[in-house]
């Protein structure tokens, strides 16, 4: 075990999938069935420190203009915890479905119903450590059917109205700190809504509300992790199950071709609920935000190409995307930490054109025009300065 090179993290995947359609008529009903099979295979290998993941890895302060290159089998060899164990996995994740949609009432009426069977299995050994592998748990299935059902409805033509509703079973892969595997997530969830195609396609929309439910999550265990020398919130320690947590909100996505030219795109989605609500572990959890769920967040795009004239080919593109104040992370005592709101604008500059009878498409991109310095994301890190892309292809 002396050999930094055995310490690798190493994740290969294989996947098999299989699908067949068969469409057929049954009293005037036309149905398309499907029925499909998919396989995935994930062998990963984790270097740790006494069969745990939680420990002072090797890292070293890196200062681009001042610091020398390092050197990664010395920073192994040096790091107060060194890693002197392996962990395999092998997690097998396997579904099973079949599904039929239904045309009725002159094609006005479609109904889908369906079922998947998900299989999941992980199994976790610890070679060269017999002492560790003698300890090691049960491996952590997962199985189960759930339904998938929804409907649309063409109401009149250019207007639908729909709904869905879809239950899952969520395998967790991560370990805990004893060396269980995370239990799987329950969930369910439904939206409703109506679809707009109006103006020949010119104008489309969707508006819908949505509600997610999902049960048995894990939430870090805080007496558990401190009283084993861990942090309260350690990714890799201790949780405890049995907490549901509750997203419903409502989503608008708008598309419209103003003119053969000009399109504009906006989107919005509002989140009305998004916490952690009975049943909970610790009673006190219940009303917390889940990190990280901005409460509004919109979206706007405009996009102009020149179909004609002298300034035939040139395309100009500009939008925004806006972010309202948000709780990224708190310790469950309702004190918590907010990312401030933020919009970022970005733009583009393209030019289509013809050389050499191929057609070039030459665009310059801009992320982040203002270099607005903004957190954003789950971990609150700052987010990408402006940034500036240019691109030039064609196709042979």
């Amino acid at each position: 075990m002396a050999s930094a090179q055995r310490f690798v993290n190493v994740r290969d995947s294989y996947n098999l999938n299989s699908r067949l359609t068969y469409r057929f008529d049954v009293f005037g009903i036309r149905n398309t069935a499907m029925v499909g099979n998919d396989n995935q295979w994930v062998t990963q290998r984790y270097p740790q420190v006494n069969g745990s993941a939680n420990q002072s890895g090797p890292t070293a302060p890196f200062v681009p203009r001042t610091t020398a290159p390092s050197d990664g089998s010395a920073l192994v060899a040096n790091s107060p915890a060194p890693f002197n164990s392996l962990r395999d996995t092998l997690q097998y994740f396997q579904g099973t479905y079949i599904v039929d949609q239904l045309a009725l009432l002159n094609d006005t009426l479609f109904v889908v119903i369906g079922e998947r069977y998900t299989n999941f299995k992980q199994h976790v050994t610890y070679p060269y450590r017999p002492d560790l592998q003698a300890t090691r748990q049960p491996d952590a299935l997962a199985k189960k059917w759930t339904p998938q059902l929804g409907a649309l409805y063409k109401l009149f033509k250019g207007f639908a109205l729909y709904g869905s509703y879809a239950e899952a079973v969520i395998p967790q892969t991560q370990i805990d700190a004893s060396g269980k595997t995370v239990l799987p997530i329950d969930a369910t969830g439904y939206d409703l809504g109506a679809k707009v195609d109006l103006l020949d396609g010119a104008f489309t929309g969707t508006v819908a509300y949505y509600r997610l439910h999902q049960t048995n999550t894990a939430i870090a265990d805080a007496a558990q992790n401190i009283a084993h020398g861990l942090p309260a919130n350690a990714t890799f320690g201790y949780y405890t199950y049995g907490n549901a947590q509750q997203v419903r909100g409502v989503q608008v996505d708008l598309s419209y071709n103003v003119s053969r030219e000009y399109q504009l795109v906006a989107g919005a989605n509002r989140f009305l609920q998004a916490e952690f609500v009975t049943p909970q572990s610790n009673p006190i959890n219940i009303g917390i935000p889940i990190a990280y769920q901005p409460k509004t967040m919109y979206t706007v795009w405009n996009r102009y190409q020149a179909s004609s004239g002298a300034l035939k080919g040139v395309i100009l593109g500009g939008g925004l995307h806006y972010n309202s104040r948000a709780s990224f992370g708190g310790d469950f005592n309702h004190s918590q930490l907010y990312i401030p709101a933020f919009t970022v604008f970005d733009a583009l500059i393209g030019y289509d054109f013809k050389l050499l009878d191929h057609a070039v498409q030459f665009r310059v991109n801009a992320k982040n025009i203002a270099d607005k310095k903004y957190r954003d994301g789950a971990g609150g890190a700052f987010n990408t300065p402006r940034t500036v892309i240019l691109s030039l292809s064609t196709r042979f």
